[in-house]
């Protein structure tokens, strides 16, 4: 994908496991891109609003369903392209 990382979400998952001493910890961030709705009307077609990245909306507060807007074009970050970035950590 060589669209820019933009617009983070963090989330942190925690393993416990009784029977060892180490734990490992794995976060994941998402990252949301270009736009990718269609607005064409058209069988075959594709045209797209040319919106390069998501940007939540500002006036919104973050976990709101404002939030999931998109500043820019107005579309939900659904139609956005999203990646994932994993990282694990141990202690």
């Amino acid at each position: 994908m060589a669209s820019e990382k933009k617009s983070p979400k963090h989330e942190t998952d925690s393993s416990d496991d009784d029977s060892s001493t180490s734990s490992l910890t794995l976060s994941y961030q998402f990252f949301f891109g270009k736009c990718e709705r269609n607005f064409s009307n058209v069988p075959g077609q594709i045209i797209l609003d040319g919106c390069q990245e998501f940007m939540p909306d500002q006036r919104a507060e973050e976990g709101t369903e404002g939030a999931l807007f998109c500043d820019a074009c107005g579309c939900h970050r659904f139609h956005h392209e999203q990646s994932v970035e994993y990282v694990t950590k141990s202690p």
